[in-house]
């Protein structure tokens, strides 16, 4: 039988799992729509430079375009100044994706240690009693 300050030690460790669960779940959520905010915001920055595009190519350049083979030179006058912007485009979404990445892969390693470590306390709990 236990005495009352074990049972009042047991109901505040549960206690305690349970606010920890409730604050993950919350953290949880909380990333989610960050994530949608974060993707739709993306996706409204995309469709502004994509209609803002046709100003954007009048502005560099007055003589028409009259081949398709040159595709970067659509954002500058000539061919090497528009390979050199979308190579500094290109190397920004690396960037932004690889930082992405890495933030995704800690957080499930985070989230596997966590998990590792409320597998074994509630064993060690359970073999006291």
């Amino acid at each position: 039988m236990r005495t009352n300050e074990e049972r009042a030690a047991l109901v505040r460790r549960r206690a305690e799992i349970i606010r920890k669960e409730q604050q993950r779940k919350k953290h949880k959520i909380q990333m989610t729509v960050l994530s949608g905010v974060s993707l739709a915001a993306c996706l409204c920055l995309l469709a502004v430079i994509g209609s803002a595009m046709p100003h954007i190519t009048s502005c560099f350049g007055e003589a028409p375009v009259s081949h398709t083979s040159g595709a970067a030179s659509l954002l500058a006058g000539s061919e090497a100044l528009g390979y050199v912007i979308m190579a500094i485009f290109a190397f920004l979404l690396g960037v932004c994706v690889t930082m992405l990445l890495h933030v995704i892969h800690r957080r499930q390693q985070r989230q596997m240690h966590e998990s590792d470590s409320k597998e074994s306390d509630p064993k060690e709990s359970g073999e006291h009693g």
